[in-house]
Formats: structure tokens, C-alpha cells, sequence
């Protein structure tokens, strides 16, 4: 990083949303007499040329958006609006930007839209767990995709001489990291180049929320610092998020009942603001509260008022996922199904793998269709999901909808071991005492059966004591389980 922070770099963040950098890089275009304004960008044409490999015309798509930036035609926002529009969270784009690098290396359009890219598939890989709960593999695979996607906003910095674009994502990356210091350091570069940059700042605010290690005066400091410098609308959102930070924290007593399962007193608090005041986040937790309960027409209604205002979850995100989880049970399924693929689509790993679930084993009655599953599997397997790439290793293990691949099964159900999935630990530690997919390694399935069997894994247990392993058995479960 070019802003080294004081002190060791903290992997400690909470999931960020997607879309929230989405959502908040949607706004009109503004023109300025002297430079022509491009025209609105094409999602689907767009993502069509990467899928395609047209990276010539692709190029000069996004780089009249950056053009047009630079010579005061339009704004930060309303370029990087062509940047969200194109940035997708599937994993198996990698490649279509690879290629668009290569071809173009000295490309800023390009090194900006991988950074970007390679960014988002970082957080998702990371999933939405504190640090405390979430496996070391997942953390190594987001800060494997955030160095890739510092290398490519670096080196952007030298292809353009307006290179603001930039910043919002390199903000992003730091506060995945915990490193305030580096993201101000960012902020600050990103205003030398514009003033009125609005992109770094929308970012870098969403750095000072409580959440984040921030706080709330912090955040109204900064705020009425920004006033003026910035367009009333976009003060406007910057404001709502503010207000949406306090409610947070006023509501921070009544999640602590929902964490502790005591849904019922929850309900009650929840309501009483409720009365007074329509707040999202209280509808979207009431409604979670209710779910729990089995009160799940309740939740429907709550999720329905949540998403009337906020469709895309910028305020509470998986409320449509979770409003798809309580149609299943309340029997609606279409209605779920909906709610499940758009989640999915918007890059919701839950969703993605309920979807695969539903395919592949047919829950709720739908009929069974492997071939369905598989790109939901490999799609939330790909973003970082353990039960996923279990799901996918399963596939491929049976050939169910595709090729066998004993090869492919062990290394999915190795990656899905590898973040605490303790039957893909089992399953993993069979194929390498049997050697299939991978080399025969008796001493390596009895690893992946004691980290099964110490989760309380019966079948990895029975397999240790099937073989002979009774003494590590008892030594590392058993003996283990009494100690503690």
C-alpha cells in the first residue's frame, strides 16, 4: 500500500456490502459545455463484450466514461456508474478480466474495473463472519484477491492523469483491513486531484460508522466538513446513511436480545420504536425475530416494508434472502424462488446455495435438477462458502448433472474442510485412504478424520476406530472432550 498505517493491519472487518458501493454510484449524468457527455452505460452490453472477449470495444466503452470525467464533461459518480454496471461477483469472470489486461495492460479502464472486481470477490470470499468465527483459509483467499487488486489500482494511478476512480476501491480495501490511517491517506489524494470528488468519499464515510471502528461524531464532523464541496443530493445520502448509523446504535440493545434468542422481548422493543418512528432496520430485525418464532406471514409483512423502500439492501442487506427463506416455509414458493434469484444474483451466498439445495436434493418439493444446481453451487463455492464447495464437491463425486471427477471432488470437499465443514473433512480423509482423485495417503486421511471426529463427527469417528486409530481416537476426542 502506498499509505502505510501505524501498527500491524487488522483483519477484523464485518462483511461489506456489494451493494452499497453499487447502489451509492447511481445518480444522472451531469454535462459541461466544451466535452460531449457518453451515453448511459449498457449493464448487459457491457458484461456481454467481457464475456465475449471483445476487449477492444470494451476498452473504448469504458474508457469515454473516464474521458469524459477528466475533461469536466461529467462527474466521479456518474463515471464510475459505467465501472458498477460492468463489475459482476462471478467468480468465473476472472478470466474475461484477465484477458482484458492482457491485451490491454497500459489500460486504466482495465486495471481499475479488475481492481474493482477483484476487491468485491475478496469480501465475498471472506463471508460475513466476525474474524473470531471465520476459518484462516477464508481470510488468506481475501488477502490474496486485495493484493491482486492493489497491484492493478496502483499501477492505474500512472496510467491516467485524473486517476480518481481508483481510490474509492483502494478506500474499500483498507477498511477490509482495518486500516484507517491508509484510507484517509487515499481520501486525501482522491481530493487533491478533485475537490468535489464524490466516490472516495461516499466510501471512505462508510469507513467511520461504529461497525468499522468509527463513531458517530466522527462521522457529523465529517459531514459538516464535507458540506459544500459536495452536490446537495449527494450530501442528501451521505445524511441518510449518518441516520442510519445512529439508529444502529440505539437499536444495539435490542440486537443483542435477538443474538441471545430472546425473540420475544426483541419483538416487544422493536415495536415500541415502531410506533413512533418507521425505521428499516427495526422492521428487518422484528421481521428476522418473527422468522424465528415461526411466525413467518409476520416477517413477510416487515420484509415487504423493508424492501419497498430499500430493494437493493443498502440499508439492511439479505433482507430479500431471508424474506425468500420465509416464503419456503410458509409454503410460497414460487414467491421464494423469485426472492432467492435475485438474491443470488446479487451476490447473496446464502441464496446461492439454497438454490443449489433446492435443485440438487429437491427441499420444499421441488423437483430435483442437478444440472440446475451445479452453477449455484460453483457460483457461492467460488465466492468463498464452504457448504457450497461441499455441495460441489458431492457433485462431482457422484456425477450428479455432470462428468465424474474424482479429482475435482477431492479438491472440493479438501477446500470445504479446510473451512470447517467437518463431513467434507470425513469425505476428504475417505478419498485419500482409498486414493481416489488424489494419491493414496493413509496418514493424511487420519488428519482429516481426527479434525472431523473433533467436531463430534460420527462417521469420521467410526472411520478412526474402523482402522485401528482407537488410541488417537481417544487421545484427541475423547480425552480432549473430558478436559474440557
Amino acid at each position: 500500500m502506498r499509505w502505510a498505517p501505524r501498527g500491524r493491519i487488522q483483519g477484523n472487518c464485518m462483511r461489506s456490502r456489494l451493494s452499497f458501493l453499487r447502489a451509492g454510484l447511481l445518480c444522472a449524468f451531469a454535462a459541461t459545455v466544451g466535452a460531449q457527455e457518453p451515453a448511459k452505460p449498457d449493464r448487459d452490453k457491457l458484461q456481454e463484450l467481457l464475456r465475449a472477449g471483445e476487449f477492444v470495444r470494451l476498452d473504448a466503452e469504458m474508457s469515454a466514461y473516464q474521458q469524459a470525467y477528466r475533461a469536466g464533461a461529467i462527474s466521479d459518480e456518474a463515471a464510475a456508474e459505467a465501472f458498477a454496471a460492468l463489475v459482476d461477483g462471478d467468480p468465473d469472470l476472472r478470466g474475461g478480466y484477465d484477458g482484458w489486461v492482457a491485451a490491454l495492460p497500459e489500460s486504466f479502464a482495465a486495471r481499475v474495473a479488475r481492481g474493482y472486481y477483484l476487491a468485491g470477490i475478496g469480501y465475498l470470499a471472506r463471508g460475513g463472519e466476525s474474524a473470531a468465527k471465520t476459518p484462516q483459509a477464508r481470510m488468506d483467499d481475501m488477502r490474496a484477491y486485495f493484493k491482486a487488486a492493489m497491484d492493478d489500482l496502483e499501477r492505474s494511478l500512472k496510467l491516467d492523469p485524473k486517476p480518481t476512480l481508483a481510490y474509492g476501491t483502494m478506500i474499500w480495501i483498507a477498511q477490509g483491513f482495518g486500516a484507517r490511517e491508509a484510507a484517509a491517506g487515499y481520501l486525501e489524494e482522491a481530493i487533491a486531484l478533485d475537490p468535489r470528488v464524490y466516490t472516495a468519499r461516499l466510501t471512505y464515510f462508510e469507513t467511520l460508522r461504529p461497525e468499522w471502528g468509527g463513531g458517530l461524531e466522527e462521522m457529523e464532523k465529517t459531514l459538516e466538513l464535507w458540506k459544500g464541496s459536495i452536490e446537495e443530493k449527494q450530501y442528501r445520502r451521505l445524511h441518510a446513511m449518518l441516520i442510519n448509523a445512529q439508529w444502529r446504535v440505539k437499536l444495539e440493545p435490542l440486537a443483542a436480545l435477538v443474538e441471545a434468542k430472546q425473540y420475544q422481548q426483541a419483538i416487544a422493543g422493536y415495536s415500541k420504536v415502531l410506533e413512533h418512528t418507521p425505521v428499516l432496520r427495526a422492521y428487518a430485525m422484528r421481521g428476522y425475530s418473527y422468522a424465528q418464532l415461526g411466525q413467518d406471514e409476520k416477517a413477510i409483512e416487515d420484509y415487504n416494508r423493508v424492501l419497498e423502500v430499500d430493494p437493493h439492501g443498502g440499508c439492511c442487506p439479505g433482507t430479500r434472502s431471508n424474506r425468500g427463506r420465509a416464503y419456503l416455509k410458509a409454503g410460497k414458493k414460487e414467491l421464494a424462488l423469485q426472492d432467492l434469484l435475485d438474491a443470488a444474483a446479487r451476490d447473496d451466498a446464502w441464496a446461492a446455495r439454497e438454490l443449489a439445495m433446492i435443485y440438487a436434493f429437491g427441499r420444499y418439493g421441488f423437483k430435483r435438477d442437478y444440472a440446475a444446481a451445479k452453477p449455484w453451487c460453483e457460483r457461492a463455492a467460488k465466492q468463498g462458502d464452504g457448504l457450497a464447495m461441499y455441495c460441489l464437491g458431492g457433485i462431482y463425486h457422484a456425477g450428479l448433472g455432470t462428468a465424474k471427477d474424482l479429482a475435482l471432488a477431492a479438491y472440493w470437499f479438501g477446500s470445504a474442510g479446510m473451512r470447517g465443514i467437518a463431513e467434507a473433512q470425513t469425505d476428504v480423509g475417505i478419498m485419500y485412504w482409498q486414493g481416489q482423485g488424489v494419491p493414496q495417503d493413509q496418514a493424511r486421511a487420519v488428519q482429516w478424520w481426527r479434525l472431523a471426529a473433533a467436531q463430534g463427527n460420527q462417521r469420521a469417528a467410526a472411520k478412526l476406530r474402523e482402522h485401528g486409530y482407537w488410541w488417537s481416537y481417544f487421545r484427541y476426542v475423547v480425552l480432549r472432550d473430558f478436559l474440557t
